[in-house]
Protein backbone atom coordinates (compact mmCIF):
# COMPACT_ATOMS: atom_id res chain seq x y z
CA UNK A 1 0.00 0.00 0.00
CA UNK A 2 1.28 3.50 -0.87
CA UNK A 3 0.58 6.81 0.86
CA UNK A 4 -0.89 9.90 -0.75
CA UNK A 5 1.91 11.91 -2.42
CA UNK A 6 1.57 14.87 -0.02
CA UNK A 7 1.74 12.61 2.99
CA UNK A 8 4.68 10.80 1.42
CA UNK A 9 6.91 13.85 0.98
CA UNK A 10 6.45 14.93 4.61
CA UNK A 11 7.16 11.42 5.84
CA UNK A 12 10.16 11.02 3.50
CA UNK A 13 11.65 14.31 4.72
CA UNK A 14 11.27 13.18 8.33
CA UNK A 15 13.03 9.88 7.58
CA UNK A 16 15.82 11.59 5.63
CA UNK A 17 16.44 14.01 8.48
CA UNK A 18 16.91 10.98 10.72
CA UNK A 19 19.50 9.61 8.27
CA UNK A 20 21.24 13.00 8.14
CA UNK A 21 21.38 13.15 11.93
CA UNK A 22 23.13 9.76 12.05
CA UNK A 23 25.49 10.77 9.24
CA UNK A 24 26.48 13.96 11.08
CA UNK A 25 27.04 11.98 14.28
CA UNK A 26 29.42 9.56 12.57
CA UNK A 27 31.31 12.41 10.88
CA UNK A 28 31.65 14.44 14.07
CA UNK A 29 32.83 11.50 16.18
CA UNK A 30 35.47 10.59 13.59
CA UNK A 31 36.54 14.16 12.69
CA UNK A 32 35.34 13.87 9.09
CA UNK A 33 34.50 17.08 7.26
CA UNK A 34 31.36 17.17 5.13
CA UNK A 35 29.14 19.84 3.56
CA UNK A 36 25.52 20.10 2.51
CA UNK A 37 25.37 20.58 -1.27
CA UNK A 38 22.90 20.87 -4.14
CA UNK A 39 19.27 21.48 -3.10
CA UNK A 40 20.08 20.74 0.52
CA UNK A 41 22.54 23.66 0.59
CA UNK A 42 19.91 25.85 -1.06
CA UNK A 43 17.40 24.74 1.57
CA UNK A 44 19.83 25.48 4.41
CA UNK A 45 20.43 29.05 3.20
CA UNK A 46 16.95 29.93 1.93
CA UNK A 47 14.69 27.90 4.25
CA UNK A 48 16.94 26.96 7.20
CA UNK A 49 15.94 23.37 6.43
CA UNK A 50 14.72 21.21 3.57
CA UNK A 51 13.06 22.91 0.62
CA UNK A 52 9.34 22.26 1.29
CA UNK A 53 8.83 20.37 -1.99
CA UNK A 54 12.22 18.59 -2.01
CA UNK A 55 12.41 14.87 -1.36
CA UNK A 56 16.14 14.21 -1.02
CA UNK A 57 19.19 15.30 0.98
CA UNK A 58 22.64 15.69 -0.57
CA UNK A 59 25.98 15.88 1.24
CA UNK A 60 29.53 15.94 -0.10
CA UNK A 61 33.09 15.41 1.11
CA UNK A 62 36.56 15.98 -0.25
CA UNK A 63 38.10 12.74 -1.52
CA UNK A 64 40.29 12.05 1.54
CA UNK A 65 37.37 12.38 3.96
CA UNK A 66 35.09 10.47 1.59
CA UNK A 67 37.40 7.45 1.45
CA UNK A 68 37.78 7.53 5.25
CA UNK A 69 34.01 7.61 5.68
CA UNK A 70 33.50 4.66 3.33
CA UNK A 71 35.90 2.58 5.44
CA UNK A 72 34.41 3.31 8.85
CA UNK A 73 30.70 3.74 8.05
CA UNK A 74 29.82 0.01 7.89
CA UNK A 75 30.94 -0.39 11.51
CA UNK A 76 29.95 3.06 12.81
CA UNK A 77 26.40 3.41 11.48
CA UNK A 78 23.73 2.25 13.89
CA UNK A 79 20.79 0.12 12.71
CA UNK A 80 18.59 0.59 10.74
CA UNK A 81 21.13 2.64 8.74
CA UNK A 82 23.53 1.08 6.24
CA UNK A 83 26.06 2.31 3.70
CA UNK A 84 25.41 1.48 0.04
CA UNK A 85 28.44 1.81 -2.22
CA UNK A 86 29.29 0.07 -5.50
CA UNK A 87 32.67 -1.05 -4.09
CA UNK A 88 31.11 -2.92 -1.19
CA UNK A 89 27.48 -3.78 -1.98
CA UNK A 90 26.71 -6.27 -4.73
CA UNK A 91 24.03 -5.07 -7.10
CA UNK A 92 24.39 -1.39 -6.16
CA UNK A 93 25.41 0.36 -9.39
CA UNK A 94 25.27 4.08 -8.60
CA UNK A 95 28.58 5.92 -8.37
CA UNK A 96 27.08 8.23 -5.75
CA UNK A 97 27.15 6.42 -2.40
CA UNK A 98 24.15 6.41 -0.10
CA UNK A 99 23.11 5.90 3.49
CA UNK A 100 19.85 3.96 3.55
CA UNK A 101 17.22 3.49 6.23
CA UNK A 102 16.23 -0.19 6.11
CA UNK A 103 12.99 0.58 7.92
CA UNK A 104 11.37 2.42 5.02
CA UNK A 105 10.95 1.95 1.30
CA UNK A 106 9.86 4.25 -1.50
CA UNK A 107 8.75 3.72 -5.06
CA UNK A 108 10.83 5.77 -7.51
CA UNK A 109 9.51 6.87 -10.90
CA UNK A 110 12.18 9.32 -12.07
CA UNK A 111 14.06 6.73 -14.11
CA UNK A 112 12.98 4.70 -17.10
CA UNK A 113 12.11 1.75 -14.87
CA UNK A 114 10.23 2.22 -11.60
CA UNK A 115 11.93 0.67 -8.56
CA UNK A 116 11.35 0.04 -4.89
CA UNK A 117 14.28 1.07 -2.67
CA UNK A 118 15.09 2.12 0.87
CA UNK A 119 14.94 5.83 1.71
CA UNK A 120 18.39 7.37 1.29
CA UNK A 121 20.74 10.34 1.62
CA UNK A 122 23.23 10.83 -1.25
CA UNK A 123 26.95 11.25 -0.58
CA UNK A 124 28.88 13.06 -3.34
CA UNK A 125 32.65 13.30 -3.59
CA UNK A 126 34.63 16.47 -4.34
CA UNK A 127 37.77 15.98 -6.45
CA UNK A 128 40.45 18.28 -7.82
CA UNK A 129 40.79 19.72 -11.32
CA UNK A 130 44.13 20.38 -13.08
CA UNK A 131 45.47 23.93 -13.09
CA UNK A 132 46.91 24.13 -16.61
CA UNK A 133 44.52 24.80 -19.51
CA UNK A 134 45.64 21.81 -21.58
CA UNK A 135 45.57 19.36 -18.66
CA UNK A 136 42.23 20.79 -17.58
CA UNK A 137 40.80 20.28 -21.09
CA UNK A 138 41.90 16.65 -21.38
CA UNK A 139 40.85 15.74 -17.85
CA UNK A 140 37.44 17.32 -18.40
CA UNK A 141 36.74 15.25 -21.50
CA UNK A 142 38.21 12.13 -19.95
CA UNK A 143 35.67 12.50 -17.15
CA UNK A 144 32.87 12.92 -19.68
CA UNK A 145 34.04 9.87 -21.63
CA UNK A 146 34.01 7.60 -18.59
CA UNK A 147 30.65 8.92 -17.46
CA UNK A 148 29.30 8.17 -20.94
CA UNK A 149 30.56 4.57 -20.71
CA UNK A 150 28.96 4.21 -17.30
CA UNK A 151 25.64 5.48 -18.62
CA UNK A 152 25.80 3.29 -21.72
CA UNK A 153 26.37 0.20 -19.58
CA UNK A 154 22.80 0.42 -18.19
CA UNK A 155 20.79 3.24 -19.76
CA UNK A 156 17.54 2.14 -18.13
CA UNK A 157 19.11 2.67 -14.70
CA UNK A 158 21.15 5.83 -15.22
CA UNK A 159 18.84 7.81 -17.50
CA UNK A 160 16.70 10.23 -15.48
CA UNK A 161 13.48 10.93 -17.35
CA UNK A 162 11.72 14.27 -17.73
CA UNK A 163 14.81 16.46 -18.16
CA UNK A 164 14.44 18.82 -21.11
CA UNK A 165 17.62 20.84 -20.52
CA UNK A 166 20.13 18.23 -21.68
CA UNK A 167 22.85 19.54 -24.02
CA UNK A 168 22.71 18.33 -27.61
CA UNK A 169 25.74 16.04 -27.27
CA UNK A 170 24.05 14.16 -24.38
CA UNK A 171 20.88 13.67 -26.42
CA UNK A 172 22.96 12.32 -29.32
CA UNK A 173 24.89 9.91 -27.07
CA UNK A 174 21.68 8.63 -25.47
CA UNK A 175 20.16 8.05 -28.90
CA UNK A 176 23.25 6.15 -30.06
CA UNK A 177 23.00 3.85 -27.06
CA UNK A 178 19.31 3.23 -27.67
CA UNK A 179 20.02 2.30 -31.28
CA UNK A 180 23.15 0.17 -30.83
CA UNK A 181 22.52 -1.29 -27.32
CA UNK A 182 26.03 -0.75 -25.95
CA UNK A 183 24.93 -2.29 -22.64
CA UNK A 184 25.50 -5.68 -24.26
CA UNK A 185 29.26 -5.12 -24.41
CA UNK A 186 29.99 -2.74 -21.48
CA UNK A 187 30.28 -4.20 -17.99
CA UNK A 188 28.72 -1.82 -15.46
CA UNK A 189 31.00 -2.72 -12.55
CA UNK A 190 34.12 -2.20 -14.64
CA UNK A 191 32.74 1.09 -15.98
CA UNK A 192 32.20 2.28 -12.39
CA UNK A 193 35.73 1.29 -11.41
CA UNK A 194 37.20 3.14 -14.41
CA UNK A 195 35.10 6.19 -13.56
CA UNK A 196 36.43 6.04 -9.99
CA UNK A 197 40.08 5.86 -11.08
CA UNK A 198 39.61 8.77 -13.46
CA UNK A 199 38.02 11.01 -10.80
CA UNK A 200 40.82 10.25 -8.30
CA UNK A 201 43.63 11.29 -10.63
CA UNK A 202 43.65 14.93 -9.55
CA UNK A 203 43.85 15.64 -5.83
CA UNK A 204 42.36 18.83 -4.39
CA UNK A 205 45.10 21.35 -3.55
CA UNK A 206 45.07 24.62 -1.66
CA UNK A 207 44.52 27.43 -4.12
CA UNK A 208 43.27 25.09 -6.86
CA UNK A 209 39.79 24.35 -8.17
CA UNK A 210 37.60 21.41 -7.25
CA UNK A 211 34.47 19.84 -8.70
CA UNK A 212 31.46 17.75 -7.65
CA UNK A 213 31.45 15.98 -11.00
CA UNK A 214 28.54 13.63 -10.31
CA UNK A 215 26.25 16.58 -9.73
CA UNK A 216 23.61 17.12 -12.40
CA UNK A 217 25.08 20.64 -12.72
CA UNK A 218 28.53 19.29 -13.71
CA UNK A 219 30.81 22.22 -14.65
CA UNK A 220 28.77 24.73 -12.67
CA UNK A 221 30.10 22.96 -9.56
CA UNK A 222 33.76 23.73 -10.32
CA UNK A 223 34.92 26.29 -7.76
CA UNK A 224 38.06 27.45 -5.98
CA UNK A 225 38.85 25.06 -3.13
CA UNK A 226 38.56 28.04 -0.76
CA UNK A 227 34.80 28.28 -1.42
CA UNK A 228 34.39 25.18 0.78
CA UNK A 229 37.03 25.95 3.40
CA UNK A 230 36.45 24.68 6.93
CA UNK A 231 32.74 25.27 6.55
CA UNK A 232 30.30 26.94 8.90
CA UNK A 233 27.58 25.46 11.10
CA UNK A 234 23.96 26.49 10.48
CA UNK A 235 20.49 25.30 11.61
CA UNK A 236 18.69 22.82 9.39
CA UNK A 237 15.24 21.63 10.51
CA UNK A 238 16.32 21.24 14.14
CA UNK A 239 19.81 19.92 13.34
CA UNK A 240 23.10 21.84 13.24
CA UNK A 241 24.93 21.04 10.00
CA UNK A 242 27.98 22.18 8.02
CA UNK A 243 27.79 24.21 4.81
CA UNK A 244 30.65 25.68 2.70
CA UNK A 245 32.30 28.92 3.82
CA UNK A 246 31.24 30.64 0.60
CA UNK A 247 27.85 28.94 0.28
CA UNK A 248 26.25 32.01 -1.27
CA UNK A 249 28.82 32.20 -4.10
CA UNK A 250 28.29 28.49 -4.83
CA UNK A 251 24.50 28.89 -4.92
CA UNK A 252 24.72 31.93 -7.19
CA UNK A 253 26.94 30.03 -9.62
CA UNK A 254 24.64 26.99 -9.70
CA UNK A 255 21.17 28.55 -9.44
CA UNK A 256 21.54 32.23 -10.29
CA UNK A 257 19.07 34.25 -8.17
CA UNK A 258 18.79 31.46 -5.60
CA UNK A 259 16.54 33.40 -3.18
CA UNK A 260 13.80 33.64 -5.82
CA UNK A 261 11.33 30.75 -5.56
CA UNK A 262 10.93 28.89 -8.88
CA UNK A 263 7.51 28.49 -10.54
CA UNK A 264 5.69 25.44 -9.21
CA UNK A 265 6.02 23.60 -12.54
CA UNK A 266 9.82 23.92 -12.33
CA UNK A 267 10.17 22.50 -8.85
CA UNK A 268 12.14 19.33 -9.54
CA UNK A 269 11.03 16.21 -7.68
CA UNK A 270 12.19 12.61 -7.72
CA UNK A 271 8.52 11.54 -7.71
CA UNK A 272 8.99 9.32 -4.66
CA UNK A 273 6.07 7.61 -2.97
CA UNK A 274 6.56 5.92 0.38
CA UNK A 275 5.51 2.29 0.56
CA UNK A 276 3.89 1.11 3.81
Amino acid sequence: MMMDARQSIKEIQKIELGILKEFVRVCDVNHIKYYLVEGSLLGAVRHQGMIPWDDDIDVAMFREDYEKFLKIAPQELKPPYILSDFRRKEGFIDYISQINDLGYQVKTSYRKKDAIMNVWVDIFVIDGMPSGKIRHFFHKYNLLFHKMLMMWSDLDHYLVTGRSNRPLYEKVLIKLCQVFHFERIIDTQKALERMDRCMKRVKPVTGGTVINFMSEYKWRTEFPESYYGDGRIVPFDGLMVRIPDQAEKILESVYGDYMQLPPEENRYKHNLTIVE
